[in-house]
């Protein structure tokens, strides 16, 4: 999508963005309390939009259980998505939707 629209210098930010969100929604997915109405294969939803100037990277799980940034040592194999998410992101967030939640990063050409 990057090229799509014109915005080459973000693909290899946004593959690293959206595959650490949709990581964490996966895991995220395979923890919820036990509900009839969720399938067994966890369900992630993926989107993106742009300006033409900058990207937003979204990401919908079916858990309702908000996204905490963890501080991690470096024995610790996992707890570092939303680090990693943000690192190159101008900004980030989340929201409640849809029996579930969203998970959001913004990412821009860097300034010359």
């Amino acid at each position: 999508m990057a090229g799509e629209w014109s915005l080459p210098g973000l693909a290899e930010t946004a593959e690293l963005v959206a595959s650490e969100l949709a990581t964490n929604a996966v895991q995220a997915s395979q923890r919820p309390k036990t509900r009839a109405d969720l399938a067994i294969v966890p369900v992630v939803r993926l989107w993106l939009t742009s300006d033409g100037a900058s990207m937003v990277i979204h990401i919908w799980d079916a858990t309702d259980d908000m996204p905490v940034r963890q501080d991690t040592t470096a024995d610790e194999e996992g707890g570092r998505g939303l680090l990693l998410a943000d690192a190159p992101a101008k900004d980030w967030g989340t929201y409640r939707k849809s029996g579930g939640k969203v998970v959001w990063a913004m990412i821009t050409l860097a300034d010359p």
